[in-house]
């Protein structure tokens, strides 16, 4: 098999990310101990053009092992598996991609809060239960993911797990988005006959706003979100199609979750027009007209900072993605390994 990447030693060490995760660096070191006899202070680069990895995943796969496959048709008739695939021999640089690729995106895996978020005003035993089915596959995959990277055998039934758990997720989201829908639009009935007094009014508006950024449906994009990042590894795909589907996906998901947030305050233009005509109209002093102009900027600033809020909340739970997609356009991808240690080219 043709290698895909190339080692080479280098005399300068360019600016990188080093890999911190526990497992990967003993892995490393292991590795590291055992094929090179050399002064460990080298750093000794592997450099993995674009497209690399898909050309990993078909060596893998043995499409491109030249190897004859028979399928497997069970009793009712489906093919249940491709028999005659030999198992092709992976040197230890293609693991180290894997490796380098989720410690660069491990911080943003630990800092997800789905472990700690509860359901809110959920009653029903059945919707329960799956949410937390669907938040123990992804906490227990997350756990030993290293280790799967590792081994390919041990991942197969993972990734099954993982790709289940995804289209269990995604189910759950669509029901609570219209349970946010519906939510919204009980605050927005709640609100709608409250323009006749706006200064009394818009501290209500904002808190009733606020209150909704911590809904169920935000929790569901999370773990899916999460689930699509151990699909991403588990499958070792990152072909630059794959991953861009997975982003078009969770942007959209994000940016329908932000329309019908904005909607919770009805006839927001109007509310505001409103408000401006009155100050406008007002038959007071100059200094008083200055000080409700001010209430009715801070109002728009604080309702524009609550939107802002949650599109960087949002952006931020799929950022793992974004930063592999980033990866996945650059004509190289250089590794580097130091007394043992990994890093990544940033």
């Amino acid at each position: 098999m043709k290698p895909i990447f190339n080692l080479e030693y280098v005399d300068n060490f360019v600016p990188t990310k080093k890999i911190n995760n526990e497992y990967i660096g003993l892995v490393v070191k292991h590795w590291f101990d055992s094929t090179i006899s050399s002064d460990k202070n080298k750093v000794y680069k592997v450099v993995f053009p674009k497209g690399c990895s898909k050309q990993l995943m078909l060596h893998q796969s043995g499409e491109l092992s030249g190897l004859k496959t028979t399928s497997i048709v069970s009793e009712n008739g489906k093919i249940q598996a491709t028999a005659g695939l030999e198992e092709v021999i992976e040197r230890n640089e293609y693991k180290l991609l894997n490796f380098a690729l989720f410690g660069l995106v491990e911080q943003y895996l630990s800092h997800q809060s789905f472990i700690t978020q509860k359901l809110y005003e959920i009653k029903q035993m059945e919707i329960k239960a799956r949410f937390e089915r669907i938040s123990y596959v992804l906490t227990s995959t997350y756990e030993i993911l290293p280790e799967l990277l590792l081994d390919k055998s041990l991942s197969a039934p993972y990734l099954n797990q993982i790709v289940d758990s995804n289209s269990n997720c995604f189910e759950m989201y669509v029901f609570f988005k219209e349970a946010f829908i519906n939510r919204c639009n009980g605050v927005a009935e709640q609100l709608r006959d409250s323009h006749n007094n706006y200064q009394n009014t818009y501290n209500n508006r904002l808190s009733k706003l606020q209150e909704l950024l911590n809904d169920n449906v935000f929790a569901a994009l999370e773990r899916f979100a999460y689930g699509k990042l151990c699909e991403i590894f588990l499958s070792n795909n990152f072909t630059t199609s794959y991953l861009t589907s997975i982003q078009k996906q969770l942007h959209s998901m994000m940016e329908e979750l932000i329309n019908i947030l904005e909607s919770v305050t009805p006839w927001e233009s109007n509310f505001r027009n409103g408000w401006q005509n009155q100050i406008d109209n007002e038959q007071v002093t100059k200094l008083e007209r200055e000080r409700l102009q001010s209430d009715l900027d801070m109002y728009v600033t604080q309702y524009d900072k609550i939107i802002e809020s949650l599109k960087s909340k949002l952006m931020l739970k799929i950022e793992g993605v974004e930063t592999i997609a980033k990866y996945s356009q650059v004509n190289d991808i250089q590794l580097f390994i130091k007394g043992g240690e990994l890093y990544i080219g940033q």
